[in-house]
């Protein structure tokens, strides 16, 4: 009977270690991948669903290394709060409740992790990341530019409608006012969706872009946004 596994080490290897004898196997790995990903990292800031009081000042970041989908997190040290900081888990692959390995499409802004009995909320990603997913949709759906322009495109008269009803002044909208917006139109999307049209609207990393320039990103070819 194989025991439960109890935390130290990876899975795998207390696996091997109760299945393989005094000289078990090295675990398989996809070599192609490793190669492919080498040093390739997506980095996200992220924070504990917990109702504790004290957790809601602690912030970690996950690290999810592509090239053998394993998971690592450490806590910043926060000051004058008594939270020192350091690794919180070492790197390994992690599995979801239903059995499954964490893989990179459930790396995204706005998801919850589930590791080790704690939950995280992804709250943001570091640039290099954003890019990264930008560049490689297939992976991420939710960083696919090209899909949700096509969203916007089709709600091009909704979004004018909601902008006259409800904007006068000089007429700027941030990132909450972009979800109000896609909310009244009836679109659903989730976080990383609407910073990766977000992201579009401000390059400059203003924080409030004039709302006109999300008609014309809505009208315009998606390939010249």
């Amino acid at each position: 009977v194989i025991p439960p596994y109890n935390g130290f080490g990876t899975e795998e290897d207390s696996l091997r270690s109760c299945t393989g004898g005094l000289n078990p196997p090295p675990p398989k790995k996809d070599l192609q991948k490793m190669r492919d990903k080498n040093g390739v990292i997506l980095r996200f800031n992220a924070q504990l669903v917990s109702d504790k009081a004290d957790d809601a000042t602690r912030r970690f970041v996950i690290q999810f290394f592509m090239e053998d989908d394993t998971i690592a997190i450490r806590e910043p040290p926060v000051q004058n709060s008594g939270v020192m900081g350091g690794n919180f888990l070492r790197r390994q692959t992690m599995k979801h409740e239903n059995g499954s390995y964490y893989a990179a499409k459930d790396m995204y802004v706005g998801n919850i992790v589930d590791i080790v009995g704690h939950q995280f909320l992804l709250l943001n990603a570091d640039e290099y990341s954003y890019k990264l997913m930008e560049c490689d949709d297939r992976t991420f759906p939710f960083s696919d530019f090209t899909r949700l322009h096509e969203t916007l495109t089709s709600k091009y008269n909704g979004i004018k409608s909601y902008f006259i009803t409800n904007y006068d002044g000089p007429g700027m909208i941030d990132q909450d006012g972009l979800a109000k917006c896609c909310v009244s139109l009836g679109l659903e999307l989730n976080t990383q969706e609407l910073i990766t049209i977000w992201r579009k609207l401000d390059k400059k990393g203003k924080g409030r872009v004039a709302f006109t320039k999300l008609l014309k990103l809505a009208s315009e070819d998606a390939f010249s946004s």
